[in-house]
């Protein structure tokens, strides 16, 4: 190769864009072409490490990192690389690359480039970056199975923007990656596997104050403390990134106040960790969560034991909206058998908002797809599937096309005769379906209420069969009004009251009425034709009008409910108009 080709490409690999390209000529090419192409290329076997799996190549790797200038490569040739301490990445713009990284869920093996710890290695981590902008690392494995304490695999702090991609980093003693006030921070398929496994505390990726940053295809597997740590996180987006196998929880996003910007989750997943597979808690700021397309499977598997906390997903005490798109949990057992996991589809505690919008949410036999403590809002739309693993199908009713979990409510607003929940509507005819359309499992259930800020009970209450309850707020409603038979409404409980005077009880007269009036013909009968006539009919009589020889006596001669008539009589000569009323037993 011509030295004026080899420079231009050495040169267009210099970017954390062409490390790939740069790393495939180095490895074919000699010391004289790199030195030929002018760009600070430097191969730590050029500074004496061996890479054979057995000497210790600190000191000689460290010496290639303290050698090589801002936007230089160390790059490492296919082997293991065994270290005793930290290896200090200080020049800005640095780039470690190997030849390859483990594909699989193990760190070590044959035709990979790896970064081994000895046994007796010390230090805070096995890679630590400080201070140091625009760093980038690629096709390594760092490998901690000798590590001790709280030891990390890669720690990066305090600097600017850092890209990672295709890094393996396993069996740590602490942290697989601590990562800290680093903006942004870009990872391409990066893995973590067994963070904490000598100490039974670590986390796969341990994020702090971090901030407009993606994370693509990355997998944390069996990490101790939790899968993915996030205290920070504004304005990031994770992408098919997952979290699984681990005791602790899959995704952590925890204690992060004054967010600034959302944060989203697109296609990630999780699978039998052992407490709640994607935790959301204590957030408060600006912006919002959202999970679209996401999977969480077998969590609060508790090592096969199962629990009756843990939900595939739970969000509490966060004061920012948490919207859920086509998100999936999954109940069933692990892989060994044991408990059904987990016990909640969707746990929602002490959370301002929360909706979901599409989905399918399963829980153990004895769980609930949804558990929520009333606090908040929480709209569950369309098309949300609901099951446990003892059902053979999901849940859905067609007929309900929107539901909301017990004990929902919308905040009224502020001003006079205005709501939160408004609907116009146009068109309407006789036979249109009801704005609200509630389904009881029985009769008594409450479907309406309404309560007064301070008081223990609901003032009114609208009952599933339609009955209307009252009370004073302080005590035991004590006066209803509903149906009480076919065709008859009224209350079983209390008087009714006319208390402003003008008004009182009006009842139509007319064909078949329950009252009207008639003439008296003296000793005459008077037959009156009503159906509303019953054997229990209680007939009232009242002179209207005199008239003839008014003798101020109407009565009841006969009565006959199967033909529906009443024969009336008075005195001789008495032509009064007289007023008639049926009254029934209660």
């Amino acid at each position: 190769m011509e030295a004026s080709r080899r420079r231009l490409l050495f040169r267009s690999a210099a970017g954390i864009g062409g490390l790939a390209v740069a790393t495939g000529i180095a490895s074919a090419g000699s010391a004289e072409a790199v030195t030929a192409s002018g760009v600070d290329w430097l191969n730590v076997r050029d500074y004496g490490a061996v890479g054979d799996g057995k000497h210790d190549d600190t000191a000689q790797i460290q010496s290639a990192l303290n050698a090589v200038t801002a936007g230089g490569v160390v790059y490492f040739p296919n082997g293991v690389y065994e270290i005793s301490a930290p290896l200090a990445v200080t020049v800005a713009g640095t780039k470690l690359v190997g030849d390859k990284a483990s594909t699989g869920y193990s760190a070590g093996g044959s035709n990979q480039t790896t970064i081994d710890a000895l046994p007796g290695f010390t230090g805070a981590a096995m890679l630590q970056v400080s201070g140091v902008p625009d760093f980038a690392m690629r096709d390594l494995t760092v490998h901690g199975t000798n590590t001790t304490g709280t030891t990390v695999g890669v720690s990066l702090t305090g600097a600017g923007s850092c890209m990672i991609e295709n890094v393996l980093v396993g069996r740590t003693a602490g942290d697989g990656f601590f990562v800290q006030g680093n903006n942004p921070v870009v990872m391409r398929q990066v893995g973590v596997w067994h963070a904490g496994a000598s100490s039974g505390a670590g986390y796969g990726f341990n994020l702090q104050a971090i901030t407009d940053s993606w994370y693509t295809d990355c997998l944390a597997s069996g990490c101790q403390t939790a899968g993915w740590n996030i205290q920070g996180g504004d304005n990031s987006t994770w992408i098919g990134c997952r979290a699984e196998d681990g005791p602790g929880y899959g995704f952590h996003f925890h204690d992060r106040a004054n967010l600034f910007g959302g944060l989203t989750f697109v296609g990630c997943s999780t699978d039998l960790n052992g407490k709640d597979g994607f935790r959301l808690e204590n957030l408060s700021g600006n912006g919002a969560v959202q999970l679209n397309a996401c999977e969480f499977r077998r969590d609060g598997n508790n090592a096969g034991a199962g629990t009756t906390t843990c939900a595939g997903t739970a969000v509490v005490g966060c004061a920012i909206p948490v919207l859920l798109d086509g998100t999936t949990v999954t109940a069933r057992q692990g892989d060994h058998g044991g408990a059904d996991a987990p016990h909640y589809g969707l746990n929602v505690s002490r959370s301002v908002y929360v909706s979901v919008n599409g989905g399918y949410l399963s829980c153990d036999a004895t769980g609930a797809p949804v558990q929520w403590d009333g606090q908040g809002a929480l709209p569950i739309g369309p098309a949300v599937l609901t099951a446990t693993v003892s059902a053979s199908v999901p849940t859905y009713n067609t007929s309900r096309p929107w539901n909301t979990t017990p004990n929902s409510h919308f905040d009224q607003s502020a001003t006079q005769d205005t709501s939160v929940l408004t609907q116009t509507l146009s068109g309407a005819t006789s036979g249109s379906n009801p704005l609200i359309h509630q389904y009881h499992p029985a009769a008594t259930t409450k479907g309406l209420g309404l309560q007064i800020s301070g008081e223990p009970l609901m003032r009114w209450v609208v009952q599933a069969d339609g009955t209307q309850v009252w009370g004073g707020g302080s005590t035991t409603r004590d006066t209803s009004w509903g149906r009480l038979g076919p065709a008859a409404i009224g209350s079983i409980d209390s008087d009714i009251v006319a208390a402003l005077p003008g008004r009182g009880l009006r009842i139509a007269e007319g064909t078949n009425a329950k009252m009207g009036t008639a003439d008296l013909r003296g000793t005459t009968g008077v037959v009156v034709n009503t159906t509303a006539l019953t054997g229990g009919s209680r007939i009232f009589l009242t002179v209207q009008k005199p008239a003839g020889t008014a003798g101020g006596v109407a009565y009841v001669s006969a009565a006959d409910p199967v033909a529906g008539t009443f024969t009336i009589k008075g005195v001789a000569g008495d032509t009064s108009t007289v007023a008639w009323m049926l009254v029934e037993s209660a």
